[in-house]
């Protein structure tokens, strides 16, 4: 959507990984603050898996990294680097299918049957 575009944008913008900025006024209506508030990535338990390429433009691997680092309670990070997977890859590649769903495929079967 427009509006997802736009938050995309303006986290590059403001390189912070926050809230959607609303303007001044409708922050303080919205959030009781301006800026809006960063998401609480810190507070994050669940476990959570990195799907990202080496050639991507768009996802840069540094900034999976950093949102790596950012995620301090998770109870188990899986980080999955695709060599030579660029941002539409993931959506377009036949290779997406063998490779991307059948990793995160595999990653809700094992984390399904320890649960049960």
């Amino acid at each position: 959507s427009l509006k997802q575009l736009e938050h995309y944008r303006q986290i590059i913008a403001s390189g912070r990984f926050q809230q959607f900025n609303y303007g001044y006024s409708a922050n303080l209506h919205r959030y009781k603050r301006d800026p809006p508030p960063d998401y609480c990535l810190w507070d994050v338990t669940a476990r959570v898996a990195l799907h990202y390429g080496n050639k991507d433009k768009t996802v840069d691997w540094r900034g999976v990294e950093m949102l790596a680092r950012k995620l301090p309670k998770v109870a188990e990070l899986q980080k999955t680097l695709y060599k030579g997977f660029s941002h539409r890859d993931f959506y377009r590649s036949p290779k997406t299918q063998e490779t991307v769903y059948a990793n995160i495929l595999k990653s809700i079967k094992r984390h399904t049957t320890t649960l049960q």
